[in-house]
């Protein structure tokens, strides 16, 4: 994938407004960066097109930066403060991060985002909402699958999944990138808010002791101390409420870190 970057001419490094404002001390800085960033969506461009307010800031991840420290990653809700100086720029990047909700698709998006964002985002963010899916999987059929489960059923072909049960979480669990996933949101120390979603008929038909065993899940459950996780459908309808493995999982994401 190739990836902009954004030109370093686009952060002057001269600036009135900065020569002043860096004579300020940094406790009085800091405070200006607080006021100035407020919550704000940063929406890929497939999560843009289900919100009705299309005046909402998106950016494409495909022109994203390909930055190691994340200094250089054009945050969607751009503030001009951002743009005034190398240094301003390095202070209120973090506070950025902190107060920008991001929404993604899945899987996928999650690792170009985390990626793009670099280590400097990473430490800072601290909320994030992505389907636990992956396109990489989409083109998996039934016709692939183990013995036991591709067998001449009318419900799997009608997708009709009423009173069945999957004792594979690899029919109906992602596989594909999980693992990078999951070593990239162990970097996201600050997380805080977590909102996970599923699709509706793998929580209502999976097995629970496969769901707790696989393997991105066993990677998942065992991130802690989130002090706000929704799990919702794809359809985002919250299903926090329900007993079973959602209940297991949000407690699990929840519980004090050890």
């Amino acid at each position: 994938m190739s990836v902009a970057r954004l030109r370093r001419s686009t952060v002057p490094s001269i600036n009135p407004v900065a020569l002043f404002f860096n004579k300020l001390p940094r406790e009085l800085r800091d405070r200006v960066y607080e006021f100035v960033f407020k919550r704000h969506y940063w929406l890929t461009d497939e999560e843009v097109s289900r919100v009705t307010q299309p005046d909402l800031p998106k950016l494409d991840l495909l022109g994203c930066i390909g930055d190691p420290s994340g200094i250089y990653f054009p945050l969607a809700a751009e503030s001009g403060i951002l743009a005034v100086s190398q240094q301003m720029r390095e202070e209120a990047l973090p506070v950025a991060y902190r107060t920008t909700s991001f929404e993604l698709e899945g899987i996928d998006e999650l690792i170009q985002l985390l990626l793009a964002i670099g280590q400097n985002g990473r430490e800072n963010i601290e909320s994030l909402a992505f389907g636990w899916q992956s396109n990489c999987e989409n083109d998996f059929t039934w016709d692939e699958a183990p013995g036991k489960i591709r067998q001449k059923d009318t419900n799997i072909t009608n997708n009709n999944f009423e009173g069945m049960e999957f004792d594979d979480p690899l029919l109906t669990l992602p596989v594909v990138h999980v693992e990078t996933c999951l070593q990239l949101l162990n970097q996201c120390g600050r997380l805080t808010d977590l909102r996970l979603r599923f699709e509706r008929e793998v929580i209502d038909i999976i097995n629970p002791d496969a769901f707790k065993t696989n393997v991105g899940i066993q990677g998942l459950s065992s991130l802690r101390g989130i002090r706000r996780v929704d799990i919702q459908s794809l359809e985002y309808e919250s299903l926090s409420h329900e007993e079973g493995v959602v209940r297991w999982l949000k407690e699990q994401l929840e519980s004090p870190v050890q």
